[in-house]
This record gives C-alpha cells, structure tokens and sequence, in this order.
C-alpha cells in the first residue's frame, strides 16, 4: 500500500497544469511558479481512500494556500473520470467531491463531532442532524463548490483558505442568534487548527434556486430577447398584449436596424418599447424603410 504522504508529493508535481482549470481557482491570471504540499491528512483508509490536503500555490508575487479532498481507489469509476488527476504506482488519485461514497463520510464526521489530526468536525450547539439522511445529491453545485446531502444538509467548502474564522460562517451564526429567519440555518463547520475554517454545514433549502444557474439562464434569456431583430412586419419579434391593449415588444438600442428610425420624446442610449416607458408617444416623422434617422439616434451615433 503506498503511504499517503508519499503519494501527495508525487501528485502536487500534477497540479501546476490541474489547477488552472478550476473554476475555484483564483489565480487565473499569472503562471504558476510551484506547488508545494503543507497538511496531508488521512480521513479515510484503504480502498477508496480520503486525504485532505492543504497546499501552497506559489506565483509571481504572492502565495495562497487552497484545500484539495484527494481520493485513490483501484478501480476508477466512469462517472469520476473527469476529476482525475494522475495515476501514482498504478493507484488513479482524483479530485474527490465527486465521489459520494467518500464525501459521505464528511457528514458523519460532524454528526460525530470527529477530530483527525489537525482537523476538528463540529456542529452547531443544540443542533440534531440526522444520521447519513443518505448520500449526496447527484450532482455537484458550482462545480464541486458545494456539496448537497439528500436534500437535508449543503457543505460549502473554502477552497481559498485564510486565517481566522471565515466571515461567511460568521456572519450566519450572527443573523441566526438574532432571530433572522431569512437564512439557512448554519449547522456545523470543519475547522483546523481551531483558527482555519475549511467548510460551513447549513441546512439545505430545496425550493432555492441555484444563483449560478439562475444567473447563466437569466443572461441567456435577455441575450436571446436582444438578438430578435424585427422585420417589417416584426414577425420574429414576441408580441404580448399589455394592460392599455398596445402590442409589447422588447427593448431594442436605438441605433440599430429599423428601430432607429423611430424618434422617442426622451431617449438615452436605448430607446425602450412603449409599456416599459409611460409617457412616450412615436414621432410622426419616421420611416418603415429605415432610411429616415431621427434626431436622437443621430445624436447616439455621433457619440454626444
């Protein structure tokens, strides 16, 4: 069995060109000048195998420590394949948030109130969580950010670590005395050294919607609705009714295509549909061709 401390400092000669590829990783910016291993601790042994491990990620002019879940196993699953990271004496080691037979052990470790070498699992006084509500969530929240546990329970981790206690776990615990019921409930938190925290255990609240997701789908959504051009029948653009009867149709710039050539009582740089706008009213002089600019959209191109 190869000793886990071995097989780390062979795997950090690997994270210079893995690194750089994470969504979580903060310094996209420059090159990586080295990598160097800080903490190795072993959550679970044998076959698969849980190390969390603490490095120091060296560039240009600063150094910043992140914390890496390393899981190893014989047999690497299909589903795992794009979080590996290299094979070491014939034994796969990948990024293990994905792995829910390990991460698991996570949530069992708080419930138990666990500490492992530097490593203290706690959770929150007065605070019953069930025991393994079961495993996590199929998939992985913000790209292997967050762990979600049957629905119950959400681990976010701190990839980035910095001394002290981390503000987000503070500020919760803070809004929670107080009475705030407009958070998730904090229900634990991993820490080392008894200064450094790793994760934050909160209650999962599953009518949430995701901010990442609701992000990418609100920008696709307006993306799509600023692409439709209409044409002279404004066929391809949506038409809505609206509470005064007048056809709505979404906000176009000024200065692009026939909607230029209509002129807006007052106008920025956008000149927004009538319901979206009380108190516009078209001016008469306008062109369906297009070849007839009016004053405001003359004014936009000039750049006044």
């Amino acid at each position: 069995m190869t000793d886990p401390h071995t097989l780390v400092d062979r795997l950090v000669t690997e994270l210079p060109a893995w690194l750089p590829a994470r969504r979580w990783f903060a310094g996209k910016d420059r090159p990586i000048t080295s990598v160097r291993n800080l903490v190795t601790t072993v959550l679970l042994s044998g076959d698969p195998m849980l190390l969390h491990v603490v490095v120091e990620v060296a560039q240009s002019d600063r150094a910043e420590r992140y914390q890496l879940l390393i899981g190893s196993r014989t047999h690497l699953p299909e589903h795992l394949g794009s979080s590996w990271i290299g094979t070491f004496d014939g034994l796969p080691c990948y990024e293990a948030t994905a792995d829910a037979d390990l991460t698991c052990h996570l949530l069992d470790m708080i419930i138990d109130e666990s500490r492992t070498g530097p490593i203290a699992f706690e959770h929150e006084p007065d605070v019953e969580t069930g025991r393994r509500a079961a495993r996590p969530a199929d998939h992985v929240r913000a790209e292997q950010h967050s762990l979600v546990y049957g629905n119950q329970y959400i681990l976010k981790l701190f990839r980035k670590l910095s001394p002290g206690l981390n503000p987000d776990l503070r500020l919760h615990r803070a809004l929670w005395e107080v009475g705030c019921q407009h958070i998730a409930r904090p229900l634990g938190a991993i820490t080392a050294d008894e200064s450094t925290t790793l994760a934050m255990l909160q209650q999962f609240l599953p009518d949430a919607v995701d901010g990442w997701a609701m992000a990418t789908t609100s920008v696709r959504d307006l993306m799509a609705v600023w692409t439709v051009r209409p044409t002279r029948r404004a066929a391809t653009s949506p038409v809505r009714p609206t509470a005064s009867g007048r056809p709505w149709r979404p906000c176009t710039p000024i200065s692009s295509g026939r909607w230029a050539s209509r002129r807006w009582t007052r106008t920025n740089s956008t000149a927004p549909c009538g319901p979206c706008w009380p108190g516009w009213r078209r001016s008469p002089r306008w062109s369906r061709t297009g070849r007839v600019r009016s004053r405001a959209a003359r004014r936009v191109r000039a750049g006044a």
